[in-house]
């Protein structure tokens, strides 16, 4: 098996939500969405895909084995995204841009192959692993398997604020390329640069870069308009109300949660969270609600001192209503919330000890397993009741009271 060593390049923040939801239809449809007035230019291969991603918010998975010091222009009044890509693999022939079939995430690789050396360098998940964090359990997760051949830097607060979204892999043999796609179909805003480092054999470089994540100072960028009207189906302009963000965070339909928390990561301040919540709704709707504003919150270090959902959770009357609640999804993942903040354990230890129909967590199972693996009071909460609930095995029981837990092997 051939060695490989990562290392973790920061660019610029990404985003995370706390239910590992996909994104593969926005990623199969992003090539046909319309541009308008587009002018760039860049000197190199390189500097022309970061172009890209930054000011047009087009997310990609790039694989480059050395730079192409080589103009790039690019001006157009009206375009698609697949104009622009096939433009830069016009100007750099060595070079080719793909989607993959199942995710439909953009792929830019040299076109004699090199890259299938990396990329197919397989490992196995012995059963599904809901609810991992991306960077603390598949990228450092990797390196343990390999005994640090797959190598990280050291990393920080802020670095896992950024990185450390929440993914979902499948049980069975998967390739690096597979894993890359997971990661990045489960983040559509993040994207990864590849590089063999030729001063050192056998080194990839793996940079992680958001391209949404300027919002706030640059203005929202095109694509991102496009993400809310696709996958919120409402116009772009519906998503700076509060009523409208209020709506897509409380929707029955996790998917549309998990875009509008991706959407609230993005906005930052220039919506009002006091205002989202105080939208009046039905009781069910605002926690979650709350849940979304904490999801998208808690973990960021600028807005870490928000506590207005995590105090509407714990009123008395909120908490007797989640032990009656007809979705135990909810009841769960807002206990867990509120133990994860430090506020106790408590809510989350009598409804661990209910007896839960099969199939009525599973849109929840991702967020339980990763507050999990932060938390150890959810841990001593989950191992101290041991809860029946029949759509959790033993085996995922205990790899949730065991974070450390290694989540690879050899094929």
């Amino acid at each position: 098996m051939k060695s490989l060593v990562l290392s973790i390049l920061v660019l610029v923040p990404a985003l995370h939500i706390t239910v590992a939801e996909t994104f593969a239809e926005w990623d199969k449809k992003l090539p046909q969405l319309p541009l308008t007035n587009v002018t760039l230019s860049a000197g190199s291969l390189t500097k022309t895909l970061n172009n890209i991603a930054q000011h047009l918010g087009i997310r990609m998975i790039a694989y480059i084995t050395s730079d192409i010091n080589k103009p790039f222009a690019f001006r157009s009044q009206k375009c698609s995204v697949s104009d622009v890509l096939d433009q830069v693999a016009s100007t750099y022939g060595s070079m080719e841009w793909n989607q993959d079939k199942k995710t439909g995430v953009i792929w830019f690789v040299p076109k004699n192959g090199e890259a299938e050396t990396w990329l197919n360098f397989p490992v196995k998940l012995k059963r599904p692993q809901p609810g991992l964090r991306m960077y603390t359990d598949i990228i450092d997760g990797l390196s343990v398997f390999t005994n640090r051949k797959i190598g990280t830097p050291r990393r920080g607060i802020s670095f896992l604020n950024m990185f450390d979204y929440t993914v979902d892999l499948p049980a069975g043999v998967l390739t690096l390329r597979e894993i890359i796609n997971i990661c990045a179909s489960s983040d559509p805003h993040i994207s990864f640069w590849l590089q063999p480092r030729a001063d050192y054999s056998g080194y990839l470089v793996i940079s992680l870069g958001g391209t949404w994540s300027t919002a706030e100072t640059k203005g929202i960028v095109p694509i991102f308009r496009h993400f809310w009207e696709l996958e919120i189906g409402q116009s772009s302009s519906a998503m700076l109300k509060p009523e409208a963000m209020f709506a897509a965070l409380g929707s029955p339909n996790p998917h549309t949660r998990a875009a509008a928390e991706q959407t609230l990561c993005v906005l930052g301040s220039m919506v009002s969270y006091d205002d989202i919540l105080k939208t009046p709704g039905p009781d069910e709707q605002r926690m979650w609600v709350a849940n979304g504003l904490l999801n998208a919150i808690v973990k960021d270090p600028k807005l870490a001192t928000y506590h207005f959902a995590l105090e509407m959770m714990q009123l008395d009357d909120n908490q007797r209503r989640l032990l009656t609640l007809d979705d135990p999804a909810l009841a769960v993942l807002t206990a867990a919330q509120i133990a994860r903040c430090g506020k106790g354990n408590e809510l989350l230890t009598k409804l661990l000890e209910k007896q839960i129909l099969s199939g009525r967590l599973s849109h929840a199972k991702s967020g339980l397993f990763r507050m999990a693996r932060e938390s150890e009071g959810i841990r001593n909460a989950i191992k101290g009741k041991r809860p029946n609930w029949t759509d959790l095995t033993t085996a995922e029981l205990d790899q949730c009271v065991s974070p450390d837990e290694l989540v690879f092997s050899a094929p």
